[in-house]
């Protein structure tokens, strides 16, 4: 059977190598959650410290571990994306999909007011191998 994609979709390989890079420098990973366009510091809602290991391995598969995790909303918006950085702030995974369920990373909610709490209950991603 055929897999078909949307025009001007790619889809997203990650490796475990790639992953690894998350947890590869000397302070923790973090998960940056914001509003489309999310680069750097703009459109940026929300950042959560990963544990370190961030993520444990399965066949094509890693899930986020010590969930649930909470951060600090720093602005008010609506989550669209997620990306995962490494300790220095460079961004490792871009364009993982938020949701409530079912999405590349689960959060309690996707509606953000600066001040407030962000809870990550699930992170799972497909891996190239």
């Amino acid at each position: 059977m055929a897999i078909l994609y949307r025009t001007g979709f790619v889809p997203r390989q990650i490796s475990p190598l790639q992953l690894m890079q998350v947890d590869a420098g000397a302070g923790h990973g973090v998960m940056a959650i914001g509003m489309a366009g999310l680069s750097g510091s703009t459109n940026l809602l929300a950042l959560v410290t990963l544990p370190k290991p961030s993520f444990s391995y399965a066949p094509f598969q890693a899930t986020l571990l010590g969930v649930p995790l909470v951060g600090n909303v720093i602005a008010d918006g609506h989550a669209v994306m997620a990306e995962l950085r490494n300790s220095q702030g460079v961004v490792i995974v871009p364009n993982l999909s938020v949701g409530v369920a079912g999405a590349d990373v689960d959060l309690n909610t996707l509606d953000m007011l600066a001040g407030e709490n962000v809870t990550i209950t699930d992170g799972t991603l497909t891996l190239t191998s």
